[in-house]
């Protein structure tokens, strides 16, 4: 089957994970200055069920989502401040997409979250970066406890292009790619 979803605005879509029910979470932005971050809910067989928006205050990026225990989902990507920087942001909201809580870090840095995954413990962990210079900039891992306080920031000294890996044994994993 093919759909075609969201609004009448032009959204993007960055990821999308299979949920628990057997539906589809996809998460992504609304493509305009000052646009949302956009997360669409659909059953089994690709019709909408929901779509929520999440508005930091000025033009958000959606990136990455992971679903949770209790069916609601942790999402990432960038929030842009009042200063025009970019901060990596992290967004927990229930099942039904209803926001529960964000968290931005690190604070004061052009940066955004790439990638996140669940951990053993509960938490949550992020691979991001900066670009605070304009050149190709940092890549970050952000550790975080359940409710999404930062437990341990690691400037991982990355490549830009990276993909971050779950294994249950060492937690997680980075694989870095290099230009042939």
């Amino acid at each position: 089957w093919t759909r075609s979803l969201g609004t009448v605005a032009s959204e993007e879509a960055y990821d999308a994970v299979l949920t628990q029910d057997g539906g589809f979470a996809i998460f992504g932005y609304e493509n305009s200055p000052g646009g949302d971050a956009v997360l669409i809910k659909t059953n089994s067989a690709g019709s909408q069920q929901w779509i929520q928006m999440y508005d930091g205050g000025g033009w958000e990026l959606g990136r990455s989502l992971v679903e949770t225990w209790d069916g609601g989902f942790v999402l990432t990507g960038r929030k842009e401040n009042p200063a025009n920087n970019n901060q990596m942001w992290l967004i927990r909201v229930d099942v039904a997409g209803v926001f529960m809580w964000d968290r931005t870090y690190p604070s004061g840095m052009m940066s955004e979250g790439d990638d996140i995954h669940t951990t053993s413990d509960g938490g949550f962990i992020i691979a991001g970066g900066n670009n605070s210079s304009g050149d190709i900039g940092q890549t970050y891992l952000v550790k975080t406890e359940s409710a999404g306080w930062v437990s341990i920031v690691d400037d991982a000294n990355l490549s830009p292009d990276f993909l971050l890996c779950y294994n249950q044994s060492t937690e997680y994993i980075t694989l870095r790619f290099a230009e042939a």
